[in-house]
């Protein structure tokens, strides 16, 4: 399974040319995102036509053991010295427990061993 992070989302919604680059890249693959994804671009939205591309993809809710699996991920990073914002936590537990790939324009995903990313 392949998920858009925010920023790769934004890309492709702004038609940009590495929004097509991560579009071709992904070819027919299944796409979703996380439902901290659909949270972070709907803050940015600014008419029915944004809304309508965010209709598009199927969302993944961040349950119980995404949830559980975003804490292992905040304790771990901990203990190396290194912090994260939560909702790029809570995105790679979702992605980790479903053992998606990520795509992203974001480098600090990179840091999070064992998570699938593919950095843009």
């Amino acid at each position: 399974m392949n998920v858009l992070d925010t920023s790769a989302l934004i890309e492709i919604a702004r038609n940009s040319v590495l929004g097509g680059a991560i579009v071709r890249n992904l070819g027919k693959t299944p796409v979703a995102i996380t439902a901290v994804t659909c949270y972070e671009f709907s803050i940015g939205i600014r008419n029915d036509r944004e809304e309508d591309f965010l209709a598009l993809f199927d969302s993944i809710e961040l349950d119980r053991q995404a949830s559980i699996e975003s804490s292992r991920i905040f304790k771990e990073l901990k203990k190396k010295g290194i912090t994260l914002d939560t909702s790029d936590l809570l995105i790679a537990g979702i992605c980790k427990n479903r053992g998606a790939t990520l795509h992203t324009l974001d480098a600090d995903f990179k840091k999070i061993p064992g998570l699938h990313v593919k950095h843009y």
